[in-house]
C-alpha cells in the first residue's frame, strides 16, 4: 500500500509541474507577443523585446524543443538587425517569423489532447 501512495504523489507531483510550466510558457509567450504588437504599432519596443527574450529563453529552453527556441532567435535577430537598417518589408517579415515561432512554442505547451497522444 505505501508503495502505491507513493507513486501516486510521484504522479500528482509531475502533473503539477507540467501544469505549472504550461501555464509559465503561456504567461512568457503572451508577454513577448504583447511586445510584437506593440513593436507592429510603431513603439521603439525592441530593446524591451529582446530583453523580455533573453530572461526567458534559458527557461524555455527546458521544455521547448531547442529547434523551436533557434527558429525565434534567428527570426528576432533578423528582426534587430532589419528594424536597425530600415528595411520595412524584411522588417515585417521577420516579425511574422517571429510570431509563427513564438504561436508554435505556445500550442507545444498547450495542455489538450493532440498534445497529449
Amino acid at each position: 500500500m505505501r508503495s502505491f501512495i507513493t507513486a501516486s504523489i510521484i504522479l500528482l507531483l509531475m502533473i503539477g509541474l507540467i501544469i505549472c510550466n504550461s501555464v509559465c510558457v503561456t504567461r512568457k509567450i503572451d508577454r513577448l507577443s504583447e511586445l510584437c504588437d506593440l513593436l507592429e504599432n510603431g513603439e521603439d519596443v525592441l530593446d524591451e523585446l529582446l530583453s523580455e527574450w533573453h530572461k526567458c529563453r534559458d527557461f524555455l529552453a527546458l521544455s521547448i524543443n531547442h529547434s523551436e527556441i533557434d527558429r525565434a532567435e534567428d527570426a528576432l535577430c533578423e528582426l534587430s538587425s532589419y528594424l536597425e537598417s530600415g528595411s520595412g518589408p524584411d522588417y515585417a517579415a521577420k516579425l511574422r517569423d517571429f510570431r509563427s515561432a513564438l504561436k508554435h512554442i505556445a500550442d507545444a505547451q498547450k495542455l489538450s489532447l493532440d498534445n497529449i497522444l
